[in-house]
C-alpha cells in the first residue's frame, strides 16, 4: 500500500545539481512545444488551455525532479517466506488484492 507523504510533497522544492540541469533541458524542451503551439493553432480558449497544461507538465516534472521519486513512503513488499506462512496457516487471514496484482495482509489496526 502506498502511503502519501504530505510533509515532502508541501516542502519548497529545491533543485540541485543534476536535477537543476535535468529541468533546464525540460523547461527548454517545454519552451519549444508551448511556441509550436502558439505558432500553429489559433488564439482561442483552446490554445491556453494546451498552453497551461504544458505549464502544469513542466511544474509535475519539476516535482518529480525535486522529489527523486519519492513523494510516496512504500511499505516495503511481504518475504516470500511471510506469503507462504498466510498460505500454510490455519488461521483465517485478511488479504486486499491491489489493481497492481499486490497481495497484502489487510490492516486491520
Amino acid at each position: 500500500m502506498i502511503e502519501l507523504d504530505l510533509d515532502r510533497m508541501f516542502s519548497p522544492y529545491v533543485l540541485t545539481g543534476a536535477q537543476a540541469t535535468s529541468y533546464g533541458h525540460l523547461a527548454e524542451a517545454a519552451k519549444q512545444f508551448a511556441a509550436a503551439v502558439v505558432e500553429r493553432t489559433p488564439p482561442c480558449e483552446d490554445q491556453g488551455v494546451a498552453l497551461r497544461k504544458i505549464r502544469e507538465a513542466l511544474m509535475t516534472a519539476q516535482a518529480a525532479l525535486a522529489l527523486d521519486g519519492r513523494q510516496h513512503r512504500r511499505r516495503e513488499a511481504p518475504t516470500l517466506e511471510e506469503l507462504e506462512a498466510i498460505l500454510n496457516s490455519n488461521e483465517p487471514v485478511p488479504i486486499e488484492i491491489h489493481p497492481n496484482g499486490e497481495v497484502r495482509v489487510k490492516d486491520t489496526g
